[in-house]
């Protein structure tokens, strides 16, 4: 029983110093640029101030594709 324990301790403390696993940064395309396609395995990121704007071809289907569009509140349309 105590060698079962010591394991399972030694496992948690290993476990909690090998602290979170790193997220992939992903590309950050141009403005007006497509951020989503179908079949793309991931969307990718928008300039600051701008988001990505998803287009459904149909109510209840996946998105066909997004483009970035500015923010309402921070870049003016015109740019």
């Amino acid at each position: 029983m105590q060698i079962t324990a010591v394991v399972i301790t030694s496992l948690l403390v290993a476990a909690a110093s090998a602290g979170p696993t790193p997220i992939e940064k992903r590309e950050t395309v141009g403005k007006w640029e497509y951020c989503y396609k179908s079949g793309w395995a991931a969307q990718l990121d928008c300039p600051a101030g701008w988001h990505c704007q998803l287009f459904y071809p149909a109510a209840a289907q996946p998105p066909s594709y997004g483009q970035c569009y500015p923010n309402p509140t921070t870049t003016p349309v015109h740019e």
